[in-house]
């Protein structure tokens, strides 16, 4: 995968190596971690080899390597990069099909290359989905090492904790990937949601859509909300960290319900029930004085047992009110929106150094066996404390970066902390006591620093990306001199054969043309002639 279609792409499409990397989201990771383990994996083998053979060998034991490689700092390096690539793998197909319809050039590489021997008739969406199932495939792999281990119970044991490691590390995935679908879920039904949208809850507040904004999405569905008078209505049920929010469709748009009781019901305090003689049906009961009872069905015993089993597992991690209020206060909102606009500005910043990193890595390969291009008298010369040193600076920056986060972070924090925040936070319209004054122009100047950082940081992003764009012109004028030099080194082979075959006793100083190559190919191609 990235000897035929990333490099393929970068080389022959000359695709933006922006694009490739969202194509190849933690390739060099993924081949890092892999290829040490493989590495390991043949010096065992090597170690086993029956004396006298080259081909022969048993191996005894294997526990220790698959320790070594799904334990500490491995088995974290494994569980961020599959994390990070399996959640972009969305993201990564609707990127494919975007270039896969714009660009016939790109039509005819994956089709040519997914022929090819390399691939075994693989296309681009089936090398990817390879890549985030083959983390599910340890289990079963050192399942069958254990079985067939007997007689060793040093080996046994490690094989049995390497196991439980892998199982581990693949429940992590599996958690963060069914967050994401979760999160992608809830912004589905966010779309369709009436931005107008507005329910009043039983403590008297007015409970707006821009609530879901801050709760996570558990569990969702529909079920038939009896009301009086026997009838069923049927309603989209989300089930999120403290509520339970019930919705109906109407002229393809979502609204809360308005029927005879709130829709939206705090978990806090809340029962949940059989009914009896009714295989799907089930009782929601507010612990409160006077008692409120909900009466929901489900089509099937199955669903009803599986909404009963999540309401009750959220209803025992349920936070407190005082952790999590029910409706969020105008200051809080705001702060919520401008940590969020930090995060993802941030996310951009560290996105786009880490591609930077990527770059230099590459570039210092590329000229590792190069110290001088000259064409025309003229030298372009890239030495490697040059790029030592621009990626020494990237990570000072990078560091310096995540400091600003942290700073943001903190300030952030305080400003939530406050009990009684100033109307200036957001809008300061001048009606606040003068007992508050002093706290107001403190909060007031937190917020303006704050501000002022987050706009340093696009900035700084808009800087990074104009130097991002000179970074890759640069690039594309050393490929142009690689391919003028190339010619030069072409044209000089065939005055060199040329010239003893027409001019065999004229002595072959003073040429026109000098042209001094470093390249080791060059001296051995010299040397045969």
């Amino acid at each position: 995968m990235e000897r035929v279609l990333r490099q393929g792409m970068l080389d022959e499409l000359q695709l933006n190596p922006s694009i490739v990397h969202g194509l190849f989201p933690c390739l060099n990771q993924l081949i890092r971690i892999h290829s040490h383990f493989l590495d390991q994996l043949f010096l065992r083998r090597d170690n086993s080899l029956q004396p006298g053979s080259g081909h022969n060998f048993t191996i005894h034991q294997l526990g220790d390597i698959l320790l070594e490689q799904f334990s500490g700092q491995n088995a974290d390096d494994m569980k961020k990069t599959y994390a990070e690539f399996c959640s972009r793998h969305l993201k990564v197909v609707k990127l494919y099909k975007e270039l896969l319809t714009r660009d016939k050039k790109f039509q005819s590489f994956i089709r040519r290359v997914s022929r090819g021997p390399l691939l075994r008739c693989h296309g681009f969406q089936e090398c990817i989905l390879l890549v985030t199932q083959r983390i599910s495939k340890y289990p079963v792999l050192i399942q069958s090492i254990l079985d067939n281990t007997t007689g060793d119970d040093e080996e046994v044991s490690c094989l049995v904790k390497a196991f439980s490691m892998v199982k581990e590390l693949l429940s992590s995935v599996d958690q963060q990937m069914e967050d994401l679908e979760k999160t992608q879920r809830l912004k589905e039904i966010l779309s369709k949601l009436d931005p107008r949208a507005e329910t009043r809850v039983r403590e008297g507040g007015l409970f707006k859509s821009a609530e879901l904004l801050r709760r996570k999405l558990l569990h969702d569905g529909n079920l038939l909300w009896k009301t009086p008078g026997s009838r069923h209505k049927d309603v989209q049920v989300l089930l999120m960290t403290d509520v339970l929010v019930f919705l109906q469709e109407k002229d393809q748009r979502y609204i809360f319900s308005c029927l005879d009781k709130p829709a939206v019901l705090s978990l806090q305090n809340l029962i949940v029930r059989d009914i009896a003689n009714q295989e799907r049906g089930m009782f929601l009961i507010i612990d409160s004085s006077p008692p409120v009872m909900y009466e929901f069905h489900a089509t099937t015993k199955e669903k009803k047992n599986v909404w009963m089993r999540h309401i009750q597992h959220a209803v025992s991690r349920c936070p407190s009110r005082e952790e999590f209020p029910l409706i969020e206060t105008e200051h809080k909102a705001f702060l919520r929106r401008l940590r969020a606009d930090l995060h993802q500005k941030n996310q951009e910043v560290l996105e786009l150094l880490q591609e930077r990193v990527t770059l230099f890595c590459e570039l210092a390969e590329v000229t590792s066996g190069y110290e001088h291009l000259y064409m025309n008298g003229s030298q372009d010369f890239i030495g490697a404390k040059e790029i030592s040193q621009s990626l020494m600076n990237l990570s000072v920056y990078l560091h310096a970066l995540q400091a600003a986060v942290i700073k943001q972070d903190s300030i952030l924090e305080l400003l939530q902390q406050e009990q009684e925040p100033a109307a200036g936070l957001c809008h300061s319209l001048g009606q606040v006591g003068a007992n508050r004054e002093t706290r107001a122009g403190s909060s007031t100047g937190e917020l303006v620093l704050l501000q002022r950082q987050h706009s340093l940081l696009q900035e700084e992003l808009l800087r990074l990306r104009d130097a991002e764009n000179r970074f890759k012109d640069s690039e594309k004028a050393r490929a142009k001199l690689e391919r003028e030099v190339r010619h030069m080194r072409t044209c000089c082979r065939e005055k060199t054969v040329q010239e003893p075959t027409h001019q065999p006793d004229a002595p072959q100083e003073n040429s026109d043309l000098e042209v001094d190559m470093t390249s080791e190919d060059e001296d051995g191609t010299a040397s045969e002639s």
